[in-house]
């Protein structure tokens, strides 16, 4: 999807990479969102996961600045989390 919209971006990290991995831009450890450059305040973020994944997330998107309506998330697992 990332390819064909211009408009939109994913940031991958996975915790070994290959050459092509890296030729791609994947970044290497666990999602840190201090490697990625910009969070755009009219943009939307989506966040999938546990329910500790997503409020560690969320609560890093916000101390980023990004409005909280703008932040969506689907929980794994039953949907324990009400952020919104």
């Amino acid at each position: 999807m990332a390819e064909n919209n211009p408009d939109l971006s994913q940031h991958i990290f996975y915790d070994a990479l290959t050459e092509k991995d890296e030729k791609d831009g994947v970044l290497q450890g666990p999602l840190d969102l201090n490697k990625i450059e910009a969070f755009p305040k009219e943009s939307q973020y989506y966040i999938c996961g546990p329910a500790g994944f997503i409020a560690q997330q969320h609560k890093e998107l916000i101390a980023k600045g990004v409005p909280g309506d703008a932040i969506s998330f689907e929980e794994f697992g039953p949907q324990l989390l009400n952020l919104n």
